[in-house]
Order: structure tokens, then sequence, then C-alpha cells
């Protein structure tokens, strides 16, 4: 298809108002109580997610078949506006919020947050003022240094007006996001593929809902990205180093890139400009007073959200052979995938280097205990650019997680159900398995059916 939208793709864009619309009903009623049983509010919230997601799938198959910027402007006019829409949205998804800017205003008060925890007695009269999470009182701030700053940032205007703070640099971040990824799939003469990024549930929802600090990460993700496809390979250093100062997960993606580098003055670059912003990052932590280790550990000890496999591992193992078993397998991951980095570095295939680069980012999420819809955040950049079943599945799938919304809202109860773990472990197999058979056996009549996925498939 070629040229500008069809008439069906922009009506399928007008859609895109109406899980904008339920943002509002849905943040009233959780407010509220009236327009809905707080119980319901979980299911709703997947409703509204599988919307936003057929939309995107459906405007992706009816995109055209163009690399001229302008076949897309309905596209882009639509992404823009979901995402400044959603500013007023007080968060309903999680009360992630409240944790950074109590952090925030911790460290924007002299104070280090890694070692003062929410309740500590110094802070006991600024609780009614910040509301932070009852249920993380105990714990000192797990987030890297720039992540804390940008919270500081916000809560310096006080609590009165740090929540909307917030939610304006946020989607500052996203609508940032936005434009690296068209700039490097415009660079890619890939623009077929924007609806992935424009219309991301997960880039749209998370941010402007949950205003997670993801939304951060997967800037600087983008970033990368096109620094990488523009060849400015310090500066692709620096964007990782930075994604790692906001959320550690970045970190996996050097590797990869390190291997696939055809020169050592690429590998050079890449390793300076990655060294150069971490050294900067934590030595503004150490030279400000803050001793930048916090809770992580004690986090992933003790919470449990939408990981199937992690699940079903610590279901079959003791804690002991659990403690071996999970560095093992990374290990034996991240070995295999060095040396696959290393062939396509040789053969200096970009296609097979994005591949290496999805799982690498993929492997410590598959594997750890606690998946979040909005640790998939960072991972929807590098997907956008090359997009697998698999991934897309997963990315869609994993918000079914938000049932356990009802009964915490209701009832004040934490307790994930075990259905949609393995919804999610089946759907994901079952994407691999189609692909793979798809891969080895394709016929005429799939590759039209499944034209969508003809050029970038495994």
């Amino acid at each position: 298809m070629n040229g500008s939208f069809p008439i069906s793709a922009k009506a399928a864009l007008t859609l895109c108002l109406l899980p904008i619309l339920m943002a509002y009903a849905l943040a009233h009623g959780a407010e509220e109580g009236q327009l809905f049983s707080p119980a319901d509010l979980g299911y709703l919230t997947i409703t509204q997610f599988a919307l936003l997601t057929i939309i995107m799938l459906f405007v992706w198959y009816k995109s055209p078949d163009s690399d001229n910027l302008n076949d897309y402007k309905w596209l882009l006019v639509v992404a823009v506006i979901a995402r400044c829409a959603l500013i007023p949205i007080t968060p309903y998804t999680s009360n992630d919020i409240d944790r950074y800017l109590f952090d925030g205003y911790i460290a924007s008060s002299g104070l280090d947050p890694y070692s003062i925890s929410h309740n500590a007695a110094q802070l006991a009269d600024k609780i009614h003022l910040w509301n932070p999470p009852a249920e993380h009182a105990k714990y000192v701030t797990l987030y890297p240094p720039l992540a804390v700053a940008l919270y500081a940032v916000a809560a310096s205007t006080g609590p009165e007006f740090a929540p909307i703070v917030w939610k304006v640099m946020i989607a500052m971040a996203s609508l940032a996001t936005l434009l690296f990824s068209v700039r490097t799939l415009r660079h890619l003469n890939k623009l077929k593929y924007l609806s992935l990024i424009a219309l991301s549930p997960i880039l749209i929802l998370e941010a402007g809902i949950g205003a997670h600090i993801d939304s951060f990460a997967a800037l600087f993700v983008s970033m990368a990205i096109y620094y990488w496809v523009t060849k400015k390979h310090f500066i692709v250093g620096v964007c990782i180093g930075l994604g790692v100062l906001v959320k550690l997960l970045p970190l996996v993606l050097i590797g990869p890139l390190f291997l696939y580098a055809s020169n050592w003055i690429i590998k050079r670059n890449l390793t300076l400009g990655l060294v150069a912003s971490l050294a900067l990052g934590y030595s503004i932590a150490f030279a400000v007073g803050w001793l930048p280790f916090g809770s992580l550990g004690v986090f992933f000890e003790k919470f449990r959200f939408g990981s199937p496999l992690f699940t079903l591992l610590e279901n079959a193992l003791s804690s002991k052979v659990l403690a071996i078993t999970i560095p093992i397998i990374l290990l034996l991951g991240y070995g295999i995938l060095a040396i696959y980095s290393l062939i396509v570095g040789k053969q200096q295939d970009s296609t097979k280097l994005l591949v290496a680069l999805q799982v690498s980012f993929s492997l410590p999420l598959l594997l750890g205990p606690v998946v979040y819809p909005w640790y998939l955040m960072a991972l929807v950049p590098l997907v956008a650019v090359a997009p697998k079943p698999w991934l897309l599945v997963w990315l869609s799938i994993l918000p079914i997680t938000y049932e356990v919304l009802g009964p915490w809202l209701c009832c004040q109860q934490w307790q994930p159900s075990t259905w949609p773990l393995i919804v999610t472990a089946l759907s994901v197999l079952l994407s691999l398995a189609f692909t793979t058979i798809r891969t080895h056996y394709s016929t005429v009549f799939t590759a039209r059916l499944l034209s969508p996925f003809r050029s970038e498939a495994n």
C-alpha cells in the first residue's frame, strides 16, 4: 500500500480517543468510587490496554508502505494528542508517583534518600503533605542517581505542584522518545512501523497514567538506537549510561553493541561514553552526600509479580538451588548471545544485531521475579525498529496482570492471580513456536496472511 493513510486507518486513529476518555473516567471512578465498583478497576484497565493495542495493530496493518513522513501526519498528530491529553490524569494503575516525589523531597531537602527511609523520625511531620505509599515506608529508595535527581526537580516545586510538574516531565520524555524513534525509522526507511511506537499502549498509558520513570529509560534507549544508526558511537555510550542512571537495565545493551562493533575505535568510543556518563553521575551523587546503593536487592527478594518463568522455577526449586540456577541460566544465555553478537558482527548484519539487543534486554525480565508492564517501556523502541511476533505478544498481553488492581483498590489485598502468568507464558511460547514454524515452513498463504512481519521475519 502506497501513499497516505486509508480512510479505515484514519477512522481507527480517531478511536484512540476512547482509551484516553476511559482514562479520565477510570481516574475519576478510582477516586470517587461512583462510576464503577472498585473491584472492577483491574478488568477495565485491561480493556483499556486491549482496545489501544487492537487500534495500534490495525493502524500498523493499514499503514502505507511509504517512507515519506508527510504520509504519517495523522498518526503523529494523534500520537502527540494522546500523550498530552493524559497529563492531567491522576495515576490509578500504581502509586509509584507518590514514592518518586517523596524520595525527591528527601533528596531536595539535603538528606540522603539511600540512607533514610520514609518512616524516619525527621520526616514524620511531612508524611501527611506528600502521602507516600505506606507499604514502602521502611525501605530506602532503590532508584539510581539520575532518577532521584529528576524526582527532586519535581518535588522542589512543593507537594501541591509536584505531581503535575512530574506528569509534564514524563510527557516531555514520552514525546522526545517519539521524536527520536521517528528519526530512527526514517533513517532506516522503516516508517511503516511507526504506529508500533506512536500508538504503543505501554508507552502512552504507562507514561500518561502511571507516570513511570521508565519513560526516561525508554527515551535514552531510543536515543541510543538513533545515534547508533547515525554512527555517533560516543553518544551511544553516553545515552546508555544515562539510561543506567535512571533504570539499571539499559546496561545490557552495551555488550551486543561492543561485540558487534567492526573496529576498536567504535569499541573505544562506546566504552568511553558509557564510563564517562556513569562516572559523572555517580561522582555527583557521592559529592552531594548520597550513597547510591539503595534497597534494590531487598525489592527483588521480597516482591513477586508478572514473571511466569521465575514463578515456575521458584515453585520447582528450593531457594538455595534457585539462587544458583538463575545466575547460571543468565550466564549461559549471555554467553550464547556474546557468541551470536560476534558472529553477526563479522557479517555486519544490522537486522541480527537488533535481535541480539532485543534478547539481551528481555533476558533479565524473563528470569527476574518482578515484571510490571511498565518495565517493558524501554523495550518498545527496540521492538518498533524490528518487530518480532513473540515480543509484540509479550507487550500486548502483559497488561492482563492489572487484574490485581481490583482487589487492591477495594480491599487493600495485593494478591496477583495465577491465570495472568499462565496466559502470558502460553501466549509467548505459542508465538515463538509459530514464528519458528513459519520461518522454516512458510508458504505463500502464510506469507500473505502475516505480511506485516514479512520483512522482519526471524
